[in-house]
C-alpha cells in the first residue's frame, strides 16, 4: 500500500530492527480504519488478516498521523521464550522513558515458577515510567507458537495497561485461546480482514497514489472484484502496469506473476503436503463444504484443514450456512488452478495434486489424485 522509511528488516538483523517503529511515506490514508480505531472503547485493538492486508501500514500511519507515543515491537519465533522476550523488550522501555532510569528486572532463573507474577510486576514498573498517552504495538503476533508462555505474559501485560495507557497487536491470525478472559470481558476490540479490505473509493485513491493511468469506474469495479479488496493484489496489478504499461483491459484480466510468487512463497511453502493437496485440489470448485471437500479429496481432514486456513485469513473466507463453506480468495484460486495444472505425474503415475489435464468436469469423487 506503501513505501515505508526505516520498515524493520528481518529478526535477524539485530535488536533495533524488532523495536524500530515503521516511517511509511506515500501513505493512502485509511480515514474509515482510524474512526474504527477512534471509536473503540476497548484499550486493546487486536488487528488481523492475510499478508499483505495493509496492517502494519494501517497502524503505522494511525500513530503517524495522531502523533501517539508508541512502542512498537517486531515478534518472531525467538520470543517464545519468555526470557528472550522480557530481555529484549527492556530495550524498548530503554527508549522510551524519557530519561535515564534504572533498567527493568530481568528475569532470572529464580523468577521462572512465579513467571506470571513476574510479568505483572515487570509491566507495572514499565507503565509507571510512561507518560500517557501512549501505545504498546506487538507485530507479527502469529509468528509466536500458540504453546508458548509468552501468550500468557502478553496478557498479563494488557490487563495491567493503566489509564491513557492502550495496546495494538497485528497479527494474521485471530487471538489465541490465552486471550478468552480478555476477550470474554470486552476488553477486546477488532479490526478484521473484511474491515481491511479495500473499498472501491480506497482502491481508486490508491491507484492515484501509484501513479496509475486514469480508471474507469467500471475497471475500478472489476480490479475491486478480482483482488477483493487485498491492498497487496492491487498494488502488484497496478505496478505491473507501470513496469510493462500494460493496457489497462490486461490488468484486470491477467494477473500479475509477482502475485503468484507472492502465493508460492508466502503461502503454500509453509504448508505441509497434505494441505497443499487439499487446496490444489478444492481451487477447481472455488467454494466448498467440508463434506464436499473430503469426498472430493479422499482427505477426512479437508474440512478441518480449511477451516484452519480461514481462521488465519489465509484467503479462505468462511461462510456460515446449514453447514459452513469455505471459499477462496478469487486471485488465491486463480494461482492454485494454475499450478494445479501445471503438475506432472511422478515415476509412480501419480500426482502429488492436481494434474495438467485436469478440469472441474474431470475431477471425480473419491479420486483425490488424478492423472
Amino acid at each position: 500500500m506503501s513505501s515505508t522509511r526505516g520498515r524493520p528488516p528481518g529478526p535477524s538483523t539485530g535488536n533495533s530492527a524488532k523495536t524500530t517503529r515503521p516511517a511509511p511515506i506515500d501513505v493512502l490514508p485509511r480515514r474509515r480504519l482510524f474512526r474504527l480505531l477512534d471509536q473503540s472503547r476497548q484499550r486493546v485493538h487486536w488487528v488481523f488478516g492475510p499478508p499483505g492486508a495493509g496492517k502494519t501500514v494501517l497502524v503505522a500511519s494511525y500513530l503517524q498521523a495522531h502523533r501517539i507515543r508508541a512502542l512498537w515491537y517486531q515478534l518472531d519465533e525467538d520470543d517464545a521464550d519468555a526470557a528472550t522476550f522480557l530481555s529484549q523488550y527492556r530495550l524498548v522501555a530503554a527508549s522510551s522513558a524519557g530519561r535515564a532510569r534504572r533498567p527493568l528486572p530481568m528475569l532470572k532463573r529464580e523468577h521462572q515458577p512465579g513467571l506470571l507474577s513476574f510479568a505483572r510486576q515487570y509491566f507495572q514498573a514499565l507503565f509507571r515510567r510512561l507518560r500517557p498517552p501512549f501505545v504498546l504495538v506487538f507485530d507479527n503476533y502469529q509468528d509466536v507458537p500458540v504453546t508458548s508462555a509468552f501468550h500468557d505474559v502478553i496478557r498479563c501485560a494488557l490487563a495491567e495497561l493503566p489509564q491513557g495507557g492502550s495496546a495494538i497487536v497485528i497479527s494474521r491470525s485471530e487471538p489465541p485461546p490465552q486471550m478468552a478472559r480478555l476477550r470474554a470481558s470486552h476488553l477486546l476490540g477488532f479490526v478484521t480482514w473484511r474491515d481491511l479490505r479495500l473499498t472501491v473509493e480506497e482502491t481508486a485513491g490508491l491507484a492515484r497514489l501509484r501513479g496509475a493511468p486514469a480508471l474507469t469506474r467500471p475497471m475500478l469495479k472489476e480490479l475491486h472484484d478480482k483482488t477483493d479488496g487485498w491492498a497487496a493484489g492491487v498494488v502488484l496489478q497496478l505496478e505491473r502496469v507501470r513496469r510493462e504499461r500494460t493496457s489497462l483491459p490486461t490488468l484486470v484480466t491477467r494477473t500479475s506473476g509477482e502475485v503468484f510468487h507472492y502465493f508460492a512463497d508466502e503461502i503454500l511453502a509453509a504448508e505441509d503436503d497434505e494441505t497443499q493437496s487439499i487446496l490444489l485440489e478444492t481451487a477447481f470448485l472455488g467454494s466448498a463444504s467440508a463434506r464436499v471437500a473430503s469426498v472430493l479429496t479422499g482427505s477426512p481432514r479437508a474440512g478441518e484443514v480449511l477451516e484452519r486456513l480461514g481462521r488465519r485469513n489465509y484467503f479462505t473466507d468462511i461462510h456460515l450456512e446449514a453447514e459452513p463453506v469455505y471459499q477462496l480468495h478469487p486471485m488465491f484460486r486463480e494461482f492454485l488452478v494454475e499450478r494445479a495444472r501445471g503438475l506432472r505425474p511422478d515415476a509412480s503415475g501419480r500426482c502429488s495434486g492436481v494434474p495438467r489435464d485436469c478440469s472441474p468436469a474431470r475431477v471425480e469423487p473419491r479420486k483425490p489424485r488424478i492423472c
